[in-house]
């Protein structure tokens, strides 16, 4: 950690922040600011500390975009593989034929075509059903690649392929692709009924944990000098690939929408984000 103004920040500005943050917003837990590999700024706030990690629901989604990644520099599946050559069994008994042609692309952008809603979607997040089977049971709203809508049914079904492709489950392919290289201690993962960890939500982080995935992807998925991901994959995930309004037009993260990133200009800027409840 050094000062601020070491790394060319106004140290006012940051002050400005932390004094909002307490008189506006009871519910953030903390605000860390990283620049040049140092922390420049940290804060918690609500009795939390640096040590106590926090759910980070659907901001899951976008740990588990950085494991498909990294599965696909592995050749261990592709954007255009479909649920049909990845997870055949997994097909419900009557699911339109279509569930079978969505492809890796698809879930990634939330664009399968599954009829789904938006606004109540993290009501069912920890349902005790087969999450995988359920979606891939749904009726569809349009045909896989010409509609987005926000279903985080889409990344369990990826929850699935990865577990399927890889032999271990989501949250042990992270802790050894991910997690060790980044220097975080195997992190809580809930799983759902069938076993397999909840791929888009369930995960908890600490905060200078989730700061380090940040920089990771800030630093094109070079960290330490070790390519973790490669720097395509963060420059496609991270870049709008669907619109992120659904068919209703509601749009969850006012934000185009990337491999389960949202993606956005601000203050003129391009920026990204993981986004949860």
């Amino acid at each position: 950690m050094t000062s601020p103004w070491r790394q060319g920040m106004d140290p006012a500005r940051l002050a400005a922040a932390d004094a909002r943050i307490r008189a506006e917003q009871p519910y953030i837990t903390s605000l860390l600011v990283v620049r040049g590999g140092d922390i420049v700024f940290e804060q918690y706030y609500g009795g939390f500390t640096a040590t106590d990690a926090t759910q980070i629901w659907s901001a899951t989604k976008s740990v588990t975009s950085t494991l498909v990644g990294i599965a696909i520099d592995e050749g261990r599946l592709t954007l255009d593989q479909t649920v049909g050559e990845l997870l055949p069994d997994r097909l419900p008994a009557g699911a339109d034929p279509r569930a079978a042609t969505v492809t890796v692309r698809q879930l990634l952008t939330m664009t399968s075509g599954f009829a789904w809603a938006s606004s109540t979607d993290f009501q069912y997040a920890f349902d005790q059903v087969d999450l995988t089977a359920r979606t891939l049971g749904l009726p569809f709203a349009c045909d896989p690649g010409t509609c987005y809508e926000y279903n985080s049914g889409n990344v369990q079904v990826l929850s699935s392929i990865l577990e399927a492709r890889t032999g271990q489950t989501l949250a042990a392919y992270a802790q050894a692709r991910l997690f060790d290289p980044l220097g975080i201690a195997p992190p809580v993962w809930e799983r759902g009924v069938t076993g397999e960890t909840l791929g888009a939500v369930g995960l908890h982080l600490t905060s200078r944990d989730f700061a380090k995935l940040g920089f990771l992807f800030l630093n094109g998925g070079v960290w330490d000098g070790q390519q973790i991901v490669s720097r395509a994959w963060v420059e496609a995930a991270t870049a709008p690939q669907s619109s992120g309004t659904g068919t209703k037009g509601i749009n969850l993260g006012l934000a185009s929408y990337g491999y389960l990133w949202w993606t956005n200009q601000v203050g003129g800027l391009p920026a990204y984000f993981g986004l949860g409840l």
